[in-house]
């Protein structure tokens, strides 16, 4: 009988004909002393990234492809919750998008060795050397922190680590796992955190390649404004959180980080942030509350879309 493996490391790729060779050369250099597999899902790319993907499987047997000839995420359907989760067969699963890529040959073997030593915790992330695209900016650290042990309340307005440095239990993830939100990693987290604690390791394992270009640079507030259900679904698991604390910080990104505001979300975030915002931080100055407000929102009119 086939031995099952111990960790399904989960790749979801998209046009990344120039990256996916070094994402999945990270994948196969890791030294464990345990089974892997690779399960690997491109969206219909239009570039060469299918072929070079195939090229590599069909000299590793432990790698699976899920390649797709349409794309599913224009029909909301997505390659993590929807193939490859539902497929994973080992009892941890390990992230790495198909553009960045596993630097540190033991990271694997690192976090399953605390995994396993530590059974009251429930997922483990590692520091990230950031890199920029299209940009002069220089590489530096994702965090600099040291080791440190983190709960639920730590992922409310912030990443710890990245996504590509993430292993945790499948057991802690939930078939009923949002599909319409934006900031699915940051659920992914604060789900895992309801099993248990979260490890941060500051080793660098990673390397997160950045892209202001990208599609989280360029999203509308209507997209931004389905992030409140994150609070609402983790609720269901934990009621041990700082619900308003969240709230308050997705409506503080909604004007931030949307590239175009419509009128009605402008309207209906600007009353959801004094609201949530009240529940937060119970303000003793009702004027100073209201004014500093008032600046955020007022600094969010240019982004204003009527249609």
């Amino acid at each position: 009988m086939t031995e099952r493996p111990l960790v399904s490391i989960c790749c979801t790729t998209y046009n990344h004909e120039k990256y996916i060779r070094q994402c999945i050369e990270g994948f196969l250099n890791q030294k464990t002393d345990f089974l892997f597999e690779i399960l690997i899902f491109d969206d219909a790319s239009v570039d060469k990234a299918p072929q070079i993907i195939k090229d590599i499987a069909t000299r590793n047997e432990n790698i699976k492809l899920f390649l797709q000839d349409e794309n599913q995420w224009s029909k909301k359907k997505y390659g993590l919750m929807d193939w490859l989760f539902p497929a994973a067969k080992g009892k941890y699963i390990a992230l790495c998008e198909g553009d960045d890529y596993w630097t540190d040959p033991l990271k694997l073997q690192k976090q399953v060795n605390f995994m396993e030593a530590n059974p009251d915790y429930s997922g483990i992330g590692t520091n990230a050397e950031v890199i920029y695209e299209f940009s002069d900016r220089p590489k530096h650290l994702f965090k600099n922190y040291p080791d440190k042990t983190l709960r639920i309340n730590d992922f409310l307005e912030s990443r710890p680590f990245h996504t590509a440095t993430f292993l945790f239990r499948k057991d802690a993830y939930k078939i009923d796992f949002p599909n319409n939100i934006l900031s699915a990693d940051r659920a992914l987290y604060m789900l895992t955190a309801c099993s248990g604690k979260i490890k941060f390791l500051a080793d660098v394992t990673s390397v997160y390649r950045r892209n202001d270009n990208g599609l989280s640079r360029n999203v509308t507030s209507r997209q931004m404004m389905e992030d409140f259900t994150i609070g609402q679904y983790i609720r269901k698991y934990n009621t041990n959180f700082e619900y308003f604390r969240l709230q308050a910080f997705v409506a503080y990104t909604v004007f931030a980080y949307s590239h175009k505001i419509y009128i009605l979300d402008f309207v209906k975030n600007s009353l959801l942030l004094v609201y949530y915002r009240y529940k937060r931080d119970k303000p003793q100055s009702i004027k100073n509350f209201l004014y500093s407000c008032y600046n955020l929102i007022s600094k969010s009119k240019s982004k204003i879309q009527f249609t």
